[in-house]
């Protein structure tokens, strides 16, 4: 009988077996989630943190770098075989249903293949694909130089290591490297401490190992006290980039030290290795990572980059009354549908709130944020995923990178305070071509920002440089 509770420690209900409808994917996620690591979690409350000093970088006018395209593409008109994603792979994609690629993944495959660079910055608006958009070319080359004989895979050295802010973003990825890596006979793990973490240790020590995906603190951990080497490593991918390389994120001290050990052995041995920066926003932190204008990096920009999908619907409703009698009236007609509903709150005593109130409205909510310990937090996404609670109240921990399946309403309950914030909340919704709606809550104080985006809207342009300044 599995009991679930409050982030404040009283008892909600309970269940006596898993939820229906729930799949095996997110059966995985309780089982990865009982211990914490202190570096994520002081890392990833930071993300909390509100401030209006985040800027979209404007892309430079480069016509090679990033691709011109009609804005409304989405898919690509290539096949994967076109792409020479090998059969195995192909295989691997017909089994989830998926039959084409879309535009960022025929970009960053073609780049990854090629194997002409050594820096890549893959950017593109939410639910594109970017996941398989890295880990398809990537996993794909890996095979082949095992079949070329030329790296032997070794105990507690990957080969490829992918780093994600969070531990149900790095289970997510790892779900996914685990289902391709099925069809090429790789061995993959993922680590984000507890329990599961010291079982991985257990079969990365006794075992050879391919793939790991981690989030950066819980690596660094095991680097340090030789758990784990990274003298194999010949691709590295850090995906929500813009997240991790921010210092105001807490990720980037631990991000920048596996940088340099992976560049300092590179260094030394006279050998060379592939860096992997993906996200849906395009900033400095990002940039900074390497030289535009070398040759061997390459900048990938979809044209929908920093741009609100047009299957997006969106309200903007002026709640300086009540925003409380607002909310409730909203619910009280989208909940009836039977949809997902993520309600985005800027700070966690806020995401307190509406969760009391909706509680006691009767409302089937669940809380997420970082103060949620990550056992419920890790429950908690289940419970939403399989729609037993089909309303999340949450933060922006809730807004980098999860595919939060089926969400189809989102409510800005408290405006963002700046434009990358919005970017990610929205795109939690009319992911991969599907449809969605926005209700936008706006106050007096967030005025000046809705009105830039609305009016950046109307004329089709790009959100870079909006700022919630007059």
């Amino acid at each position: 009988m599995l009991h679930v509770l409050t982030e404040s420690g009283s008892l909600r209900f309970w269940i006596s077996r898993r939820p229906s409808g729930c799949s095996a994917a997110t059966d995985i996620l309780p089982n990865l989630s009982f211990l914490s690591n202190r570096r994520y979690s002081t890392g990833y409350i930071k993300l909390e943190n509100r401030t209006k000093k985040k800027e979209l970088l404007k892309l430079p006018e480069t016509k090679n770098q990033y691709l011109k395209a009609s804005d409304e593409l989405f898919w690509s008109d290539k096949s994967f075989e076109q792409l020479k994603i090998n059969q195995a792979l192909q295989k691997a994609l017909s089994a989830v249903k998926i039959q084409k690629p879309t535009l960022v993944q025929e970009l960053a495959i073609s780049a990854v293949l090629s194997k002409k660079y050594e820096n890549l910055v893959l950017a593109d608006q939410t639910g594109t694909g970017k996941t398989l958009a890295y880990l398809l070319p990537v996993l794909q080359l890996v095979k082949e130089e095992e079949a070329d004989g030329n790296v032997p895979t070794a105990k507690s050295r990957p080969r490829v290591v992918v780093l994600a802010p969070s531990r149900e973003l790095s289970v997510q990825i790892g779900g996914v490297v685990k289902s391709l890596s099925h069809w090429l006979k790789l061995r993959c793990e993922t680590i984000v401490g507890g329990e599961c973490c010291v079982r991985t240790r257990k079969r990365m020590l006794n075992g050879s190992i391919d793939v790991v995906t981690a989030t950066p603190g819980t690596l660094m951990e095991h680097w340090e006290r030789k758990r784990i080497y990274f003298s194999k490593v010949k691709y590295l991918i850090i995906d929500e980039a813009d997240t991790m390389m921010s210092n105001e994120a807490g990720f980037s001290k631990d991000v920048s030290g596996i940088l340099s050990a992976i560049r300092k052995r590179l260094d030394t041995t006279k050998s060379s290795a592939q860096f992997i920066y993906v996200g849906a926003t395009l900033t400095k932190d990002v940039l900074s990572c390497f030289d535009v204008q070398s040759t061997k990096s390459k900048l990938i920009v979809s044209p929908s980059l920093h741009k609100v999908a047009s299957q997006l619907d969106q309200q903007w409703i002026d709640v300086s009354g009540d925003k409380k009698k607002r909310l409730l009236s909203i619910l009280k007609s989208i909940v009836p549908l039977g949809e997902r509903i993520m309600i985005f709150c800027n700070t966690i005593a806020s995401c307190r709130y509406v969760d009391r109130l909706l509680i006691e409205s009767n409302f089937k909510s669940l809380c997420y944020h970082g103060s949620v310990p990550a056992d419920l937090r890790a429950i908690n996404y289940n419970l939403y995923i399989s729609g037993t609670r089909p309303i999340m109240v949450c933060t922006d921990v809730a807004s980098r990178g999860l595919d939060l399946q089926g969400t189809k309403f989102v409510i800005l309950f408290d405006f963002p305070l700046n434009i990358i914030d919005y970017i990610h909340r929205i795109g939690r919704t009319a992911r991969a071509g599907n449809t969605g709606k926005v209700f936008n809550f706006i106050m007096k104080r967030d005025r000046v920002l809705a009105n830039k985006i609305q009016l950046a809207m109307q004329k089709r342009e790009p959100l870079e440089g909006i700022t919630s300044s007059k």
